[in-house]
């Protein structure tokens, strides 16, 4: 059979997004937001868990993505050829295609 890798979402997220978006008042008894949230691993058992943080903010790369849209920008080639994309430091002596 198959073996499913759970990966749980760390303890500090659920209270983030719970308290966010659930409203409190419509939780009845002993289920609160910590209470809900208690059971998860936290950020500090490093590995346990698998933190938002990197999806809520801007990446600082992000600034780079013309880099990645328009690498042969101006494109160097001619009309009949295609321009080959240099990656990392990888040189080809031909920068162009037929």
């Amino acid at each position: 059979g198959s073996q499913q890798s759970l990966i749980a979402l760390c303890k500090e997220d659920c209270l983030f997004i719970l308290t966010k978006c659930v409203d409190a008042s419509s939780l009845s008894g002993d289920k609160t937001v910590p209470a809900l949230c208690n059971a998860l691993p936290s950020k500090s058992d490093e590995g346990t868990c698998v933190s938002i943080d990197t999806y809520l903010y801007e990446s600082p790369y992000s600034n780079r993505i013309s880099e990645v849209n328009h690498p042969c920008n101006p494109n160097p080639c001619a009309v009949d050829e295609m321009c080959l994309v240099r990656r990392r430091k990888c040189k080809h002596a031909n920068a162009c295609l037929p």
